[in-house]
């Protein structure tokens, strides 16, 4: 029984060798895997811009809305509240009352 056994050095100095064997089917794949990472890389960056832009409306809407509360509490105060006592401001200032009456003659 005679075997011969052939051991060769590649150029990387190493005594085995890969053969990479690429099917259609890896390459497609991979292809998919590399377009679906990417579209969950761009969705990932959607949701993270919309939570920030949804948060930062939401803090406007609130200081819209503490802003417009505060100017109709300060209305009715002003009208009904403590500011009548302590700067004595009326709005309506009163009419001078005066009784006129009506006679009427009988014959």
């Amino acid at each position: 029984m005679l075997i011969n056994i052939f051991i060769v050095e590649s150029d990387t100095a190493m005594q085995t060798q890969r053969i990479q064997n690429q099917t259609w089917f890896v390459f497609g794949g991979s292809l998919l895997g590399s377009i679906f990472g990417l579209l969950g890389t761009f969705g990932w960056i959607l949701s993270t811009t919309e939570h920030f832009t949804e948060k930062i409306a939401s803090r406007i809407e609130r200081k819209k809305n503490f802003k417009e509360r505060y100017s109709k509490s300060w209305k009715l105060r002003s009208e009904f509240g403590k500011f009548n006592q302590i700067y004595n401001v009326s709005k309506v200032a009163p009419l001078e009352t005066s009784i006129t009456v009506m006679t009427s003659e009988v014959k």
